[in-house]
């Protein structure tokens, strides 16, 4: 709040100067230019970044990519989700995924109910063209109740993040 109160203080103070100095009136409208302009470089860099997230999304083809024997240890608020990660696009590198994680309690007669649901999102992915590599995240489930059957988990790819392969300098 004083940080505010100060800063409003001081904005007054230059726009009186401004009115009262016509050498400070410029001082003041090359400052107010600049921040505008770099103002105007944050939010077009923000918007391109986002661009550019949403378009490397359908880069690669679901049936390009393969989650091989993935495993998730034990059924707890914090697992871990293991296992590897096939890329088969021929042009781009894996750079991120998300997968909605289910955990369904089972009775002995197969009737399950799903009891936990979570979203596991992978951001520092490489996996270049053609190769497979290690999976290793964390999920979170907020209040897993106790099985009265069985545990099992599923999941579903929600999307693959594709990028052109860095070079191997």
């Amino acid at each position: 709040m004083l940080t505010f109160l100060v800063s409003v203080i001081l904005i007054i103070g230059a726009i009186g100067l401004a009115i009262v100095s016509r050498c400070f009136r410029w001082v003041f409208a090359a400052f107010v230019v600049l921040v505008l302009a770099v103002i105007l470089h944050f939010v077009n860099a923000d918007s391109e970044r986002k661009r550019e997230a949403e378009e490397s999304k359908g880069r690669i083809p679901m049936s390009q990519v393969q989650f091989e024997n993935m495993t998730m240890d034990g059924f707890q608020s914090y697992s871990r989700i293991t296992g590897r990660v096939r890329n088969s696009s021929p042009n781009y590198s894996i750079v991120g995924s998300e997968l909605e994680v289910f955990v369904q309690d089972c009775s002995s007669d197969n009737n399950c109910e799903t009891v936990g649901q979570t979203t596991v999102t992978s951001r520092s992915m490489n996996i270049p063209p053609m190769q497979t590599r290690a999976f290793d995240e964390s999920a979170y489930f907020s209040s897993l109740p106790a099985a009265k059957g069985k545990y099992r988990w599923n999941y579903r790819i929600v999307y693959i993040q594709g990028a052109t392969p860095r070079s191997q300098d």
